[in-house]
């Protein structure tokens, strides 16, 4: 692979052509971001730049809750039930109840988090664009 292919966005076969360069998109923004946090101690996951700002953990939080509420909206087809909703309804919003709530971890529970939300998604396959 050359330096510059890791930026190429290509179409994964079995889509038609603009859905499978969105996948490959999208699992290339996955890849990168999980890249540049592997390092991350429990502090920097935690750091908000601002009052208003929100960390790093809970943005990990939030990707996992996306994927979560779409899975259920667009994949399952259903709205998603108050114990979902209190689950991931801070992460989702993020603000002032994501800076109260999701804090406190390290590394490892954002990824496992992550890695358990993809594995719950129903019925579909996930690929790796090349």
């Amino acid at each position: 692979m050359s330096p510059t292919d890791r930026f190429k966005i290509t179409t994964v076969p079995g889509y038609a052509p603009e859905v499978g360069r969105l996948v490959c998109a999208m699992d290339r923004a996955r890849s990168r971001t999980l890249d540049a946090v592997k390092d991350l101690t429990q502090p920097q996951l935690d750091h908000l730049f601002d009052a208003n700002a929100n960390s790093i953990g809970a943005l990990l939080t939030h990707i996992a809750a996306i994927e979560t509420l779409h899975g259920i909206l667009s994949l399952e087809k259903r709205m998603p039930t108050p114990d979902e909703m209190a689950t991931w309804g801070a992460a989702f919003s993020l603000g002032d109840a994501a800076r109260a709530s999701i804090k406190g971890k390290p590394l490892e529970h954002y990824l496992d988090l992550l890695a358990r939300t993809r594995e719950a998604l129903p019925e579909v396959t996930l690929v790796i664009c090349e």
